[in-house]
């Protein structure tokens, strides 16, 4: 594993849309694995502890990897203030989706998709995680 620090002197050799794009690789690599210690940690504060590296993800996707628009740009921060504590795109950008993360109450989370409607989304969703994959016994 190389860090940032390590592999920056080295990324002057190759065309800037490249040096972004490992930037971004290693970065994103870097806060998802503090996300999963923030998972593990299972700290009070998880959501908002979450959308931080929601936040700082979407900023990577936007600056280092440009796959955001004005108009995403607009829903995202019109989501952000109607409390959502992080907003970032999903997929390939460009138009497609947004996903954030909020506070558990129910209100609030419908405020949130109110306000990305009302900021030109044509689509809004409110949905919970499950327990994940589980083994479901058949009879026959």
């Amino acid at each position: 594993e190389l860090s940032l620090d390590e592999l920056e002197p080295y990324l002057k050799y190759i065309d800037e849309v490249s040096a972004r794009r490992i930037r971004f690789t290693i970065l994103m690599n870097e806060s998802t694995r503090e996300a999963i210690e923030i998972i593990k940690r299972g700290s009070k504060s998880l959501n908002q502890e979450l959308g931080e590296i929601v936040n700082y993800q979407h900023k990577l996707l936007r600056d280092l990897y440009e796959v955001s628009l004005p108009q995403l740009e607009k829903i995202r921060d019109a989501m952000l203030d109607a409390g959502a504590y992080g907003v970032k795109i999903s997929g390939a950008g460009m138009g497609g989706s947004l996903v954030a993360i909020t506070p558990f109450e129910e209100e609030v989370k419908e405020n949130i998709v109110k306000a990305a409607l009302k900021a030109g989304a044509s689509k809004g969703w409110r949905v919970r995680i499950d327990e994940g994959v589980r083994l479901e016994k058949i009879t026959i």
